[in-house]
């Protein structure tokens, strides 16, 4: 596990966040990636600074909330084809641009993924929820009433109850995964599969939770799901953006 090559990968497109620098726990020997999309967050990362700033500008413009977020799917599961060093790494983990301090759980989430590398393509963690919350239609529920997101509610629906039926007919109970915190294994055989699911889910409704809650109980074998109740001692702010 020594040699092991770890980034730390997180974006803010649509100046959606404010320019924090890497959060200030992270493990030591992790190289740093922050991806946006205009020359003032660019000299901005790298002044608080994160290792290397891509400055990504192909969804510069883009007015469509939807879209909007499916820029943001793409730049979370094409992270190699934005930045091609990415796919000579053993491990990528991303998490959200926001983030000042990263939880303790994320800790016990970071040592499992190292121990357990041949064990997925792509593992998020889950735990945040009280037991009786922890399904997709409580999730549905959340996210409808959110304005960011309720445009997409009847969609989420119609999905949802989609992956419920299909959940059970392998015999597995439905439970939410966090998109907030994930680690991609891009030397695993399956990761392109997965990549493939992922983005093409993300194109039909914009509720990332439900789509790794859904692909972990289908394809166990190449999503993992790390379950922590240690949530405590993360900071984050607030986001700058709203209704996207």
């Amino acid at each position: 596990m020594e040699n092991l090559k770890i980034a730390y990968y997180t974006f803010n497109l649509y100046r959606y966040e404010d320019i924090l620098p890497p959060p200030t726990n992270l493990p030591e020997g992790v190289t740093t990636f922050y991806v946006t999309d205009n020359e003032e967050f660019e000299y901005r990362a790298k002044e608080q600074g994160w290792d290397r700033v891509i400055n990504f500008t192909n969804f510069s413009g883009e007015k469509d909330p939807f879209k909007m977020r499916v820029a943001v799917s793409y730049i979370k599961i094409f992270f190699g084809e934005i930045v091609p060093e990415l796919l000579d790494y053993d491990l990528v983990f991303i998490s959200d641009s926001n983030i000042k301090r990263l939880f303790d759980g994320w800790f016990d989430f970071y040592n499992d993924s190292l121990s357990n590398i041949n064990s997925f393509t792509l593992a998020a963690v889950s735990g945040y929820n009280k037991l009786e919350e922890d399904n997709f239609e409580f999730e549905l529920l959340q996210s409808s009433c959110q304005s960011r997101w309720a445009y997409n509610a009847e969609t989420m629906k119609i999905r949802v109850r989609w992956y419920i039926n299909k959940l059970k007919e392998v015999g597995v109970q439905d439970s939410v995964i966090s998109a907030k915190y994930m680690v991609w294994n891009p030397k695993h055989a399956d990761f392109e599969f997965i990549k493939e699911l992922f983005y093409e889910e993300s194109q039909i409704h914009l509720q990332g939770n439900l789509i790794l809650g859904y692909m972990a109980g289908i394809h166990p074998d190449k999503v993992r799901n790390f379950y922590t109740e240690n949530q405590q001692n993360g900071e984050l702010t607030l986001h700058v953006g709203q209704n996207r």
